[in-house]
């Protein structure tokens, strides 16, 4: 293992948007401390490092960890102090976490943008909305919180625009049987114990279908980075909460942005404030 004593080292979980979280804090933190970052995968053929690698510039480096026993952990309850430190310690700087806090990156927006490999707004009077499934669709928490498909009508309809565009992690948008929607593969599995069960998502889920298809939109699968890269080139976004869609149209130069109110609202005290963002022309909806 090289020394990377001058590096801070970031721990990847799972997750293209988590990633994006840890990298981008990892990196703020490298450049007060005039440092490089390196990332630990989350296992060895990690899925996520080319489609992170592709919108990162100059691509993720990758270490095995740190060189030493002698480090210094910086965490989401520490994260703060770390970044108001005019110096760190001589030895490997490990940054664990999630660190999903508008107030660590807001200041920051543009140098972060630099960070990524351009995306012109070529979507100037369409709107795009992320309708992410997955195993959202299914837990029970925050099942009640799930914004009802006449309001994301309603929604949709507040924006001016001319085209809807849809990204989701649905191979199809069209209505599902509770069996075929039991049949798809998503990056998360829910424990049946913490599922609502199939009737009441397939049930949910065609609902919001049925009104999205009255606007005809355009549909098209895609992987991550490349749904990530779309998002950031429209002038209107649209997301629930999702911590890609969240970075696309934090990296965009987006007009109109609406973010689902209060983010994760049954998580209470740890909810994040993803949805308070304080930048002209985003908004929240329910």
């Amino acid at each position: 293992m090289s020394d990377n004593r001058d590096s801070v080292v970031v721990q990847l979980t799972n997750g293209f948007g988590n990633n994006v979280f840890q990298l981008v804090a990892a990196r703020l933190l490298a450049e007060k401390h005039g440092r490089k970052v390196q990332a630990v995968l989350p296992w060895a053929d990690y899925y996520g490092l080319d489609e992170l690698s592709s919108v990162w510039v100059g691509g993720v480096e990758v270490t095995t960890g740190p060189a030493s026993n002698q480090v210094v952990f910086v965490n989401d309850s520490n994260y703060a102090a770390a970044m108001k430190q005019d110096s760190m310690p001589d030895c490997n700087i490990v940054v664990m976490g999630h660190f999903e806090d508008y107030r660590y990156f807001v200041e920051n927006r543009e140098l972060i943008k630099s960070w990524f490999e351009p995306v012109g707004k070529t979507n100037d009077r369409d709107l795009v909305f992320h309708f992410r499934t997955g195993d959202r669709l299914f837990m029970k928490d925050g099942f009640e919180y799930k914004p009802s498909s006449n309001n994301i009508r309603k929604t949709i309809e507040t924006f001016d625009f001319d085209r809807l565009h849809i990204v989701s992690d649905l191979p199809e948008l069209r209505r599902y049987t509770p069996e075929e929607l039991g049949s798809l593969k998503f990056h998360n599995d829910v424990d049946s114990s913490k599922s609502v069960g199939h009737e009441a998502a397939a049930k949910y889920l065609n609902s919001v279908v049925d009104v999205l298809l009255q606007f005809e939109p355009v549909f098209e699968t895609a992987n991550i980075s490349e749904d990530f890269d779309k998002m950031r080139s429209f002038n209107n976004i649209m997301f629930e909460h999702g911590t890609m869609a969240w970075w696309a149209a934090f990296l965009s130069d987006a007009n109109s942005v609406g973010v689902v109110m209060d983010w994760r609202p049954s998580k209470g005290a740890s909810n994040k404030n993803l949805s308070k963002v304080p930048i002209e022309g985003w908004f929240e909806w329910r």
